[in-house]
């Protein structure tokens, strides 16, 4: 039996940006999670095995997205700020 075309009301790609999106939310609170753990973006990317500008680049996105400053840098450690104590 030959497939059936795909009703013109299924969008087979929302559910694949959702997804996505989910994905890099995630990923996001994995890397300020895994910053607040190793004290460095670069910790942060070898615990996640991804890059150092990766890892730092989700940390950019996610304050951009809350619109605060997560970490102050103090002397070479990132420390939460007060704004992501109560993130």
């Amino acid at each position: 039996m030959p497939p059936t075309p795909r009703s013109m009301n299924q969008q087979p790609h929302a559910v694949n940006v959702t997804t996505s999106a989910r994905n890099m939310q995630f990923r996001q609170m994995e890397a300020f999670r895994f910053v607040i753990i190793s004290g460095t973006i670069t910790g942060a990317a070898k615990i996640m095995a991804v890059s150092q500008p990766a890892a730092s680049r989700l940390i950019g996105n996610l304050e951009a997205s809350l619109g605060f400053t997560l970490f102050n840098h103090v002397r070479g450690r990132l420390l939460p700020s007060e704004a992501a104590g109560r993130f």
